[in-house]
């Protein structure tokens, strides 16, 4: 009977041993702590002004690019805040408060 011939594929396939994998058991997830919610409030001359809710809306009036650094200038006795966009801003840079 004649030999057989294996190829090297077939050869190294019966002689690397199998290969177990040992599935780590996932540690117990923690609770995510919530961070507590602030709300910061300015008040003046008998008037409550929601400082939080200014700077949202500060924000959204700047539409300003991503990375970018506001400034905000309150003004309670004019009811106003004003803004800087990277430094620059202008009379429009203004939100009522």
């Amino acid at each position: 009977m004649p030999a057989k011939k294996t190829t090297a594929k077939a050869a190294e396939a019966v002689a690397a041993p199998a290969v177990e994998t040992v599935k780590n058991p996932r540690a117990p997830r923690k609770a995510a702590v919530k961070a507590p919610s602030v709300k910061t409030l300015l008040q003046f001359n008998g008037s409550e002004f929601d400082i939080s809710a200014l700077s949202e809306k500060v924000v959204k009036a700047a539409n300003a690019p991503a990375g970018s650094e506001i400034a905000i200038y309150v003004k309670p006795e004019e009811g106003a805040a004003y803004y800087t966009v990277n430094g620059e801003g202008s009379d429009a840079f203004k939100v009522e408060l």
